[in-house]
């Protein structure tokens, strides 16, 4: 297979229209006619940004570099054979660069091939909202109808260039690289399409993924997850530490025509015959606040919504911080505060108990106590100061010394029930962190206690912004809810920690069919904000 970047130029003799396409195309093709020199100026030529594994230069850089890279670099004059005829007669003046690599390379577009859908507004939208700020999101939405005008005569450029400005100008890049590590990925992936990626996997050579978007957004998800050895995308141009909103080479349309790229998928057939190792890297860790892609209708709804979540959502906290237990079911239910809890045949626990469970929110010991009509404490390695101060329950700190913070929480069983999260962290993902066994310890006996949490709107939890805030982000939701199931207790006991962990994390996995991981809360935090995970005093 063959990268084949062109530029058209109108037939009517006006200022190139500067469309660029990026083709499947055969290495064998027929051989092109050369254009002269004078017909392809250098200022005119568009490069992909990305670096070939033999260590030649960027194709960025120059166009000698080009040349440099590929012997196989030859300008064309018209569309190669295999493109289909009604495609030819739309070209009337075409320089088309064919950069063929010793294997093979194989080019996919991001939009519309590996993802399902073309329109990028929501990916813009998350850049805006979690490197930018409330105000510059809003900005971006009050032009939505603009863009979608852009679009919808034909300047898709227009509206790629105006969703960059809107939502790069002025940004740190360190700010946008957080970004497209921890928000974006996870929205990638449920938008990705499962067929293209297969098709795109199976290919030998070098994988290379064209985008509208600029690199440095797409990159992270392209390399770690899909496997691709280079991004084809604009370069965002930095002045004084800050982007400029501008870009360097920006392909305001990148073709993949369709009947040419649906030769290259298999059929239905190989497709169910794919080994089952060629899978995406799945998504454990990711941040930012919005459940749902940020689309122009979403990010509409969450504006109206916002006004009355805040009011809902300080109701919400005086029913703990105010009312006794026996009334809470009754005034969540008004709330709309959904809670349900089930339990296993064996009679519910009477002396102080140890609850072992997983870990959604920073609400779940407080929702567990709701729920049992019981006062619990709860121990963490990590909380805000305005967390602990609003917390409607105990709440003490472990200081991660092990004999110490077993001490602690053998003196707080012996006062009463004792709430613990082994995973030590948050994950909104279906999967189970590894089990500190420390808890497994203190106790004769643990109740595990399968946690599943959510809202529509809002996660209720955090890693780069406010921890003080998660728990009101999670009661904004229009129709929060939260389901605990109590399961069958496990013998505990001194000594056994390791062997009871893992019994307790399988009987929770088993009745959440989540998947378990040997990750810890220190790989969280690496992956997303770069540090161990512990929390500022004032966030």
């Amino acid at each position: 297979m063959g990268l084949c970047v062109t530029r058209e130029k109108s037939s009517l003799g006006m200022r190139p229209h500067s469309r660029h396409h990026v083709n499947f195309v055969q290495s064998s093709a027929a051989p092109a006619v050369a254009l002269p020199a004078a017909a392809a100026p250098e200022s005119n030529r568009w490069s992909p940004p990305i670096q070939f594994p033999d260590g030649s230069p960027s194709l960025l850089e120059n166009t000698s570099a080009m040349h440099a890279s590929s012997p196989s670099f030859t300008p064309l004059l018209s569309p190669p054979p295999s493109l289909p005829l009604f495609l030819s007669l739309s070209f009337s003046l075409m320089v088309r660069f064919q950069v063929c690599g010793k294997n093979g390379e194989t080019v996919a577009e991001l939009e519309g091939e590996l993802l399902r859908k073309k329109r990028v507004f929501s990916y813009f939208m998350l850049v805006a909202l979690e490197a930018g700020g409330p105000l510059r999101a809003l900005l971006l939405l009050v032009t939505s109808p603009v863009i979608y005008l852009l679009d919808l005569i034909g300047l898709a450029g227009a509206a790629i260039r105006v969703m960059i400005f809107i939502s790069t100008v002025g940004m740190r890049p360190s700010d946008l690289t957080a970004v497209a590590r921890a928000t974006l990925p996870k929205h990638f992936f449920s938008d990705l399409s499962e067929m293209a990626f297969e098709a795109f996997s199976g290919h030998g050579g070098n994988k290379f993924v064209a985008t509208f978007m600029p690199r440095l957004m797409a990159e992270y998800f392209l390399r770690e997850h899909l496997g691709a050895d280079g991004v084809l995308g604009p370069e965002l141009l930095v002045a004084g530490g800050r982007f400029t909103g501008l870009v360097a080479a920006l392909p305001p349309s990148l073709i993949v025509p369709r009947r040419v790229s649906d030769a290259l998928l298999p059929s239905k057939e190989l497709c169910s015959a794919a080994p089952p190792n060629r899978r995406p890297k799945p998504v454990i860790f990711h941040d930012g606040r919005l459940v749902a892609p940020p689309t122009e209708l979403n990010s509409f709804a969450i504006l109206l919504w916002l006004p009355m979540s805040v009011p809902i959502a300080i109701a919400r906290m005086l029913v703990g911080l105010l009312l006794p237990y026996n009334f809470h079911f009754i005034a969540c239910a008004a709330l709309g505060l959904r809670l349900r809890a089930t339990f296993s045949p064996t009679a519910p626990p009477v002396g102080p108990t140890l609850f072992a469970c997983n870990h959604r929110t920073l609400l779940d010991p407080v929702i567990a106590a709701t729920l049992l009509r019981r006062r619990l404490s709860a121990v963490t390695y990590s909380l805000s100061v305005i967390s602990e101060a609003l917390s409607p329950i105990s709440t003490v700190r472990l200081s991660r010394e092990r004999k110490q913070d077993e001490e602690t929480m053998k003196k707080l069983l012996r006062g009463g029930d004792l709430v613990v999260c082994p995973e030590g962290t948050t994950c909104r993902e279906p999967f189970l962190l590894r089990f500190s066994p420390l808890f497994a310890e203190v106790a004769e006996e643990i109740v595990p206690v399968a946690v599943a949490a959510g809202g529509g709107m809002f996660y209720g939890s955090t890693v780069r912004g406010y921890k003080s805030l998660d728990s009101f982000f999670f009661l904004m939701n229009p129709t929060p809810e939260y389901r605990l199931r109590f399961l069958e207790r496990v013998a505990g006991g001194e000594g056994a920690g390791e062997e009871v962990a893992g019994r307790v994390a399988a009987a929770i996995a088993a009745e959440l069919g989540f998947e378990r991981t040997g990750l810890t809360r220190r790989d969280k935090y690496r992956v997303i904000a770069g540090s161990d995970g512990r929390v500022e005093a004032g966030k």
